[in-house]
């Protein structure tokens, strides 16, 4: 099974969570409901969980500001902005009402929660000191490109 997630995340303190930017977010869903990012505590739990149940075969690719550790305190060109109409509690709230019947999650409102990492196996676009960053640059023709890193 492979998982790929390319495109903006964005951190939110005290612990540096960092959240994937669904395309969604920051509008309402059906429910007038305000749609949170993704935390990597929530992916992590989910990889967790389908480790268990399909075996360590999860191939997670990363193509995003904050790919190489999700720790890290880097901003760069992928990294998004705080959305306007959710929190980070928000965000960990939606991940935990979605995540509360699976058997044997740990909360991630956890003082001691610590991620998975023998769920799955990650290729990341940088390494955990170094941030994934593009620009655009014109060519000699006038034609414009996306350079990456």
């Amino acid at each position: 099974m492979s998982v790929h997630e390319g495109g903006h995340d964005c951190e939110s303190p005290p612990k540096y969570v960092e959240a994937f930017c669904p395309i969604d977010r920051d509008t309402f869903d059906s429910n007038g409901d305000p749609v949170p990012d993704i935390s990597d505590w929530e992916l992590n739990t989910i990889l967790s969980v389908l480790s268990r149940a399909k075996g360590h075969c999860i191939t997670v690719l990363l193509d995003c500001c904050h790919a190489g550790s999700i720790t890290r305190t880097y901003s760069g060109e992928r990294s998004a902005p705080s959305p306007n109409h959710t929190s980070l509690q928000d965000m960990l709230r939606a991940g935990e009402k979605g995540l509360k019947d699976l058997f044997g999650c740990q909360t991630v409102f956890s003082e001691d929660w610590v991620p998975d990492m023998n769920s799955h196996v990650m290729i990341a676009a940088c390494k955990k000191e170094e941030r994934a960053n593009w620009w655009h640059e014109r060519k000699n023709d006038g034609t414009k490109v996306v350079r990456g890193v």
